[in-house]
């Protein structure tokens, strides 16, 4: 069958993308750690948005990953330093070099996202802390354009972003970062809820937030 005339076809779907997508500060998911933070790696670090965000919540020494050497120019305006290029190659940081790694939403759009974390569990001090995050395979908004429409309605960001290549809910972000040579501290999930989902989650004693959350976000230290 030929696509709905008009539909934006494969990547072309990125253009769609906002222009805001690399000014995101993650104030939310930095709000969930404990300060301070320390010497920081900032993985998928963007234009550096978080920068602020990070020294006020005890950032000594603040260190980017960017894939793309344009939002990693911009970072450079912002953290100490910043390094062009992809968690998936060879990081040039040694052993124990960090009090805490962030991978918020990166490891989606890596084909092994189970070797990156085996690496960074390398680059953390012994009583350092990763907080990763990403998007809940579960989420209901996430299956139903595929059970009731018979499509995965790909989209330029969100649940459904089309550069996604990997996908997990909340056992197997967890599966991964415990095989990657970590102890899970906390799970915690993002998203708002509406009324009738709010309910359903109290119905169902929490549990329900399994279909709702549309982030796990894992905190955890190595073992």
């Amino acid at each position: 069958m030929e696509p709905e005339a008009g539909t934006p076809l494969g990547l072309e779907l990125l253009n769609l993308r906002r222009s805001e997508y690399g000014e995101y500060a993650r104030v939310q998911l930095l709000d969930l750690m404990d300060r301070p933070l320390g010497s920081v790696l900032d993985i998928g670090c963007a234009r550096g948005a978080g920068a602020t965000a990070m020294r006020d919540r005890g950032a000594t020494h603040l260190v980017g990953l960017e894939i793309d050497s344009e939002y990693a120019e911009a970072a450079r305006q912002r953290y100490d330093e910043v390094v062009t290029g992809s968690a998936e190659g060879d990081l040039p940081w040694g052993p124990a070099s960090f009090d805490t790694v962030l991978c918020y939403d990166v490891l989606e759009h890596t084909y092994d996202p189970w070797s990156i974390l085996r690496q960074l569990q390398t680059l953390l001090k012994p009583e350092g802390r990763l907080h990763v995050s990403l998007p809940n395979s579960r989420n209901v908004d996430f299956w139903r354009p595929l059970v009731l429409r018979g499509t995965v309605g790909y989209e330029p960001s969100g649940l459904r972003d089309v550069t996604h290549i990997r996908f997990f809910t909340r056992r197997d972000l967890a599966a991964m970062v415990n095989g990657a040579g970590f102890d899970i501290l906390r799970a915690d999930w993002t998203g708002e809820l509406s009324r009738k989902r709010r309910l359903a989650v109290a119905a169902t004693a929490g549990h329900a937030v399994e279909l709702f959350a549309y982030q796990w976000v894992v905190l955890a230290r190595p073992r």
